[in-house]
């Protein structure tokens, strides 16, 4: 069975963080900073909840061209 996923699936801080091998709280504070886009749900309590488009998930991980170091 394969896996067929959108590209404007939702995926979670915590999904997030272990494709990336950081901590949820990294995650959070690119949020703060904005590093990465994302989605804030409706919430009530303290913490925020916070989603991600998979898309927006592939260009984080996809390599960008630069200047090669020497």
């Amino acid at each position: 069975m394969t896996e067929d996923h959108s590209e404007d699936e939702l995926v979670t801080v915590e999904y997030v963080a272990q494709k990336l091998g950081v901590d949820g709280t990294t995650v959070r504070r690119w949020i703060k900073m904005g590093i990465v886009s994302y989605i804030e749900l409706p919430h009530v309590g303290k913490r925020s909840t916070f989603r991600f488009r998979r898309a927006d998930l592939s260009n984080i991980m996809t390599p960008k061209k630069g200047k090669e170091k020497k």
